[in-house]
């Protein structure tokens, strides 16, 4: 207990007046997924912060967070919804392979089949994919969802959606169909990799997004997966997930990631999206903007320990 006061007081002292303001009393409506056959969502709503309760409480409410680079981001707990942290939430961003996530849903609703043959096509390969996904590699559908998820294989994206039998214009116009749905409205969707700048949102929206995806049991265990192996050209290739988090601090007891997603292009910067369990407490952080790839993960890692340290759930 000594040591938790001590903390928020030099806390407090450090930070006072040099943060993002909070604003507690934002609770987001969120969207609730159930199953379906073909792995597709419903869109809802759970009970509002009014009909849950308060949500957790801040212990000092002098202490207004810690100092990130991200130039965009939010911590919002999971049950309630309450925001208990923010930062330009309403800012629209490019948010590079956050896309991906739009893109995992969008293919559920269309999924031909885990074991559907595909064959990488020249239209299908984009940065980042040649050396990994070779034009005309045979492979199946469940390996081109994990090397979009896990490895955030710009090409296994492309060739994920083109999978579907949409044309990309089609399966786009879903992509932004479902967003309306989930009520994201700074939100547009220009093509399913996230490789260009018009792929845009906003972090208030991204929490959106994120609860129903990470939700849908296929992709939170594509994101939480650290590697995943696939066979081409009668070779094996080894896929990193490309979230360091896994496997380190925030994923050891007693936390737990549930699941996430990277991003990176020079418009929207060093992007992640992860939500994080303490206990039987859950939440989404989103981080836009952050100055270098080991910062988005470093202000992640430190906007969260301070919400836990800071705010009490009943």
């Amino acid at each position: 207990m000594l040591e938790l006061i001590l903390s928020l007081f030099l806390s407090s002292l450090l930070y006072g007046g040099h943060l993002p303001q909070v604003d507690g009393s934002f609770f987001v409506r969120w969207p609730v997924t159930s199953s379906q056959t073909g792995g597709d969502a419903v869109v809802g709503r759970l009970p509002s912060a009014a009909e849950k309760g308060r949500g957790p409480e801040k212990i000092n409410p002098n202490n207004l967070g810690v100092e990130v680079s991200a130039a965009a981001g939010i911590l919002v707990d999971w049950d309630s919804g309450k925001v208990l942290w923010q930062k330009n939430v309403s800012e629209q961003r490019s948010i590079a392979s956050l896309t991906k996530l739009m893109t995992a849903l969008v293919f559920l609703d269309n999924n031909p089949g885990w074991d559907a043959p595909v064959v990488i096509q020249a239209a299908d390969q984009e940065e980042g994919g040649a050396a990994t996904l070779p034009t005309g590699s045979a492979l199946n559908v469940r390996d081109l969802f994990y090397a979009t998820l896990v490895r955030s294989l710009n090409t296994g994206a492309a060739a994920l959606a083109r999978a579907t039998g949409l044309t990309e214009q089609a399966f786009v116009e879903q992509m932004n169909a479902k967003g309306k749905a989930l009520g994201m409205t700074n939100t547009r969707f220009v093509e399913p990799t996230g490789l260009h700048a018009g792929n845009v949102s906003t972090a208030e929206d991204l929490v959106l997004l994120v609860r129903t995806a990470l939700d849908t049991a296929a992709i939170a265990n594509a994101t939480t997966m650290t590697q995943y192996s696939l066979v081409i050209n009668g070779e094996e290739r080894v896929l990193a997930n490309t979230d360091w988090l896994l496997g380190g601090f925030l994923d050891r007891p007693p936390y737990q990631i549930l699941g996430g997603k990277t991003g990176y292009i020079d418009n929207a910067g060093y992007c992640l999206a992860v939500v994080i369990q303490k206990g039987e407490r859950r939440v989404i952080s989103i981080m836009l903007g952050s100055s270098t790839i080991d910062s988005r993960f470093n202000d992640t890692k430190g906007i969260v320990d301070w919400a836990f340290r800071n705010y009490q759930w009943e």
